[in-house]
């Protein structure tokens, strides 16, 4: 009694950028990073816009079209895989940062799709990929592991 431990961090019941532990926040930052061309997807999907070469084709638009080998390897039409992604990627971004229904879950998910993009880059051989799809990965599992369960819903 009257002992303190000096391991224990102070419950705060917070997990947001004023309360979440420094690893977390930037974690979260950079895996969500991916997500913010989801719209720009959901518009090209639907036939309202172009996307952009450097996003389109690999090695920074003078590759091959990464969603004509999606959509030879899924099996899903190009504007329908486009639209179904920029969707994820919109409701993946409002549930983290606004919504917070099921954060952890979210990021596994975001994560997931990055190994999906990263093997994409492997197999039309891009060389200028940005940030490495993997370590976007692994920082969106990093975040779903370092906020403790249910404090994403209070912040």
């Amino acid at each position: 009694r009257g002992a303190t431990n000096f391991l224990k961090k102070p419950a705060t019941g917070r997990c947001g950028l004023s309360g979440m532990p420094l690893l977390h926040t930037i974690t979260k930052i950079v895996a969500t990073l991916p997500l913010l061309t989801g719209p720009l997807m959901l518009a090209a999907g639907l036939g309202v816009v172009e996307l952009p070469p450097a996003l389109a084709r690999a090695n920074g638009g003078s590759g091959l079209d990464k969603f004509m080998w999606a959509e030879d390897f899924y099996g899903v039409p190009k504007p329908h895989l486009l639209s179904a992604v920029g969707i994820c990627k919109i409701l993946a971004l409002l549930d983290i940062w606004l919504l917070r229904i099921v954060p952890q879950f979210t990021l596994v998910c975001v994560a997931i799709l990055m190994g999906a993009v990263a093997h994409g880059h492997i197999a039309v051989q891009d060389e200028d990929q940005g940030i490495p799809p993997i370590l976007l990965g692994v920082a969106a599992l990093v975040a779903a592991v370092t906020c403790t369960r249910g404090q994403e819903k209070r912040d």
